[in-house]
Order: C-alpha cells, then structure tokens, then sequence
C-alpha cells in the first residue's frame, strides 16, 4: 500500500500547482535576449493565442469579432543566463497585419538609458478576426533593441518576433438566448480530499483553469435551463493540461505528475435564472518515475532558440517558463523552471481517474464503504481506529473562512477530524454509523438577471462540489481498471463565471 499512497500524495499535491505568466523573449540570439522582452500571457516564446471574447486574455471579454490583447514592453530583463545589456538607447516596435508593416505607437516604451529592468505602461494591440468573423487573425510584432555604445561598429541588437492570434468562438449562436458559459476556478476556498485514512486530506484545490461550455435549449425569456458540452479553455497547448507539469518526491521515489481531461469534453446543464450548474468531467492524474536528479523537463536556456524543453516529449522545442519550482527533497539542483509545453516522455507508471459529479448542488457518498474493494475486506472508512469522525472539532487551523470553517496548514477546508486525535482529518463513513461524506455547493445568480436580455452576465462566489470513487486505471488508456481499491474522495471548487451571447 505504500506505493498506492506514494502515487496519491504525488498526485493531489500537483493537482494544487498554480500557474504563472512570464515574459516572451521573442527569438533571437541567447547573448540580447535581455535587452528586451514582450510582456503577456503566453503559450510558448513567440506565439499569444486568445478565443474572441475569452476574458483571460481579450481585454475587452467582448464576442465583437476581434481579440484585444495588453502588451507591455520590458527593458533589461532580469536573469536571463549568458545575457548582460549595458544601457539600451532605442527600441522600436513595428507589426504586420491590419496595417502592413506600420509602427505601432498603441504600446509606450519603457523609460531607457536605465541599467535595471524597467516595464512600459500596458498597450493594446486589437487583432481581428478574418472570413465574418469565421477565421483566426493574427498579427505579428517585431521588435528592436539596440544597445548604446560609443563604437557604432560594435552596437548589439535584440531583435524579437512575438505573434498574437484570435481564434473564433467555437459556440454557434443560441437564437436570442446565451451560447457560451466559462468558469474558471478560483484560488481561496478550494480543497481535495482523498483516501480514507486522511492522510491526503486538505489539499488546495487546482485554481485558475478554465471550462468554456456551449449552451443549447435555453432562450431569453422562457427557458434559463441550458444544455451545456465544452472542455478546457485559457490553456491551448499541444497535451490541453490542468497546469504544467509538477516535480515532486514523493516517500522518496522522484515523479512528475501531468494532470488532463480523461474525456475531451465536460457536459451537463447550466441554470442562466439561479446560477445552478451540474457537469460530468473526467480527470486523469499520471505519475512518471523519473531520475532525481530531473524529475520533470525544464524550460532551460538554450544558445539556438533562447529557452526551450531540456528533455522529456519535446526536448529542444521553445517554450515559456509558467512556475518556478523549489523541490526540497530533489538532490542537486532542486529549481525547476516547468512549462505547459514541456511535458516528461514515456510512459506513466501509474494513473488515477477521477470521475467528477461537478455541481453547485449537494454532492453526497454514503458509508459504510463508500467505495467498495474489488477484491477482499473493505478497508476502514475514517482511519480513527477506536474513536469516531466528529466535525467540528478539528485542529491545526491557520485561519477560517468567512463562513468559519477551519484552513488547514496545507491550505484546504477541513470538514471533520477524529476524537481521538483532532489534528487527523477523516470521512465520517464507519460501519455502525449512519455516516456520509458530503459537501455543498452554492449557486449564484448571474447578473444582470434572466431575463434581462444584457449580455455578458458575470457572477462570482459561486462553489462547485463532487464527492466521488478514485480508480486506479491503466496509465497507457486511462480507462482500464487495475484491481487496485477504488479511494473515496471529494472536492470543493470556488468559481467565478461569465455568460455570453
């Protein structure tokens, strides 16, 4: 059983890793690379792709047929390995698409003469849709930086390529009624919890993903319940993953764990009236073993292309760091720089699934067993041996929430510990009991209120729930069962949504 708890620590503390943004460096030779640098959410170094009306990245979260992305100009970039800038005397930005090969003054330069990293102010750069509104745009930025040196024969420049591409939208109008429904996860108030003995117990949640769902069935003033299919959103990158890829040593064994949709799509329904929404998902953590002294595949420099993959799938293709992680346990260097672009290669040693009964609603397993061993004696529900899973009545709380539930110091919410030691964590399934593990949802109403025909319609506050069986499948279909127990398991998703038209 060790390694089964090795595989699920691994796996519920990479579902918790956040993502970040980082600056673009845009190509270009290793030694200039820091004389400047586009500042924006990127997918790799030289491309921004965004969907019309995507409020991670369209600044204006408007469906009108074009993207609006903020970009901003950095002079003197800090830490880029192999590249020292003296004072950069001029940079110029100039772009193709829409008005070809024109400047482009909708982006201020930062102050220069400067020897420390200095930002402009966020332009914005509208790139539009072509074909009605049916193809992507694109538009691409050149960029030059040139170092002020008294010999005119030895003056370096940095020169840097940064596309930006709109993608359409790819719900099909709803009538009068909302064709399209993101939520995207929040950061405070998540939590997962997984296995019965309580040891992977109060994880934070995986925050700042994001569902984008087409709405069929509903209109505008007679029927707000929609039917609702999609899949992620904010992340397309080539494997479409929750987050990038996390090292972790996990009792000792060195894993990176990738975690994605077992099932291109999510589907279920969605309430435009009360904010109420129920979706089916299908999550599926991979664990690779990997080398300690490489868990998971950095996003190095690199002297050809400025920074790319240093192993794994794409090992040399460019990428874009998205966190920067510190792995205590890891010999050597233990600073890993990880990117959605680049994923471990092999095969995974194990996988779990993770069906999802998303729902703003009440999400409840019943005890005993709540899920029941394929093979032998049910193992016990809350791992309190001779005491009994009580709520309330935990400890090791850093803070409460504003409904006063405890924080755990993993950054989860407990919900209830054992008698006998408070600090433990457990599901209130024992046999004997009348126990369940449950949690709650909260719907919100979107606003302006159905039926008011004005569109997009935002609610925050809202929280999704799913209690659930994880099962241990074949990491080669994610779909094969392995005869390992199923573990109970149950999560609290804090969501912020965004209705469109």
């Amino acid at each position: 059983m060790k390694r089964a708890s090795t595989l699920l620590l691994a796996i519920t503390t990479a579902l918790a890793a956040p993502r970040a943004h980082a600056l673009l460096l845009g190509g270009g030779s290793l030694e200039t690379d820091c004389f400047a640098a586009f500042d924006g959410p990127a997918v790799d170094r030289t491309f921004v792709v965004c969907g019309d009306g995507d409020p991670g990245c369209d600044a204006d979260a408007t469906r009108d047929g074009a993207c609006v992305f903020s970009v901003r100009i950095c002079a003197h970039v800090d830490r880029v390995h192999g590249c020292h800038s003296r004072r950069i005397a001029d940079i110029r930005v100039r772009k193709r698409g829409g008005t070809l090969g024109t400047p482009d003054p909708s982006i201020p330069l930062p102050a220069l003469l400067t020897t420390r990293q200095a930002c402009g102010d966020l332009g914005r750069v509208t790139v539009p849709l072509r074909g009605r509104g049916r193809k992507r745009g694109k538009v691409k930025l050149r960029m030059i930086a040139i170092e002020n040196r008294t010999n005119p024969n030895r003056v370096r420049r940095d020169r840097d390529t940064v596309t930006l591409v709109c993608l359409p939208v790819a719900c099909p109008r709803n009538g009068l009624g909302p064709a399209e429904l993101t939520v995207q996860a929040e950061a405070a108030g998540s939590d997962v919890d997984l296995g019965s003995s309580g040891a992977l117990h109060d994880m934070p949640g995986p925050a700042r993903w994001g569902l984008t769902l087409c709405l069929t069935g509903c209109d505008e003033a007679t029927n707000p319940v929609c039917q609702a299919s999609g899949g992620l959103a904010f992340n397309p990158v080539r494997l479409r993953t929750f987050g990038q890829p996390v090292p972790l040593v996990a009792a000792g064994m060195p894993v990176c764990v990738v975690n994605r949709l077992a099932d291109p799509t999510v589907s279920g329904t969605a309430n435009v009236q009360t904010g109420a929404i129920d979706l089916t998902a299908r999550v599926l953590a991979s664990v690779y073993v990997t080398d300690p002294n490489q868990l998971c595949p950095r996003c190095s420099p690199n002297p050809e292309v400025g920074l790319a993959c240093d192993g794994g799938l794409f090992a040399g293709a460019p990428c874009t760091p998205e966190a920067v992680v510190t792995v205590k346990e890891a010999p050597g260097d233990n600073v890993y720089m990880v990117s959605s672009s680049c994923p471990p290669a092999g095969t995974a040693m194990e996988s779990l699934l993770f069906p999802l009964p998303l729902t703003t609603g009440t999400s409840t397993r019943r005890g005993p067993a709540p899920c029941a061993e394929p093979v032998g004696p049910a193992a016990p529900d809350d791992g309190c041996g001779d005491g009994t899973c009580t709520d309330g009545i935990c400890t090791d709380c850093l803070a409460t929430t504003a409904e006063g539930a405890c924080v755990a110091s993993r950054g989860g919410i407990r919900q209830a510990c054992c008698s006998n030691d408070p600090s433990l964590p457990c599901f209130p399934t024992a046999p004997g009991t009348a126990g369940k593990i449950e949690r709650v949802g909260t719907p919100v109403a979107p606003l302006p209120a159905w039926p008011d025909p004005t569109y997009p319609k935002l609610a925050s506050g809202a929280r999704m729930v799913a209690t659930f069986c994880a099962q241990p499948v074949s990491p080669l279909d994610g779909v094969t069962p392995t005869g390992a127990p199923n573990e109970p398991g149950a999560v609290i998703v804090p969501l912020s949504e965004r209705w469109l038209r």
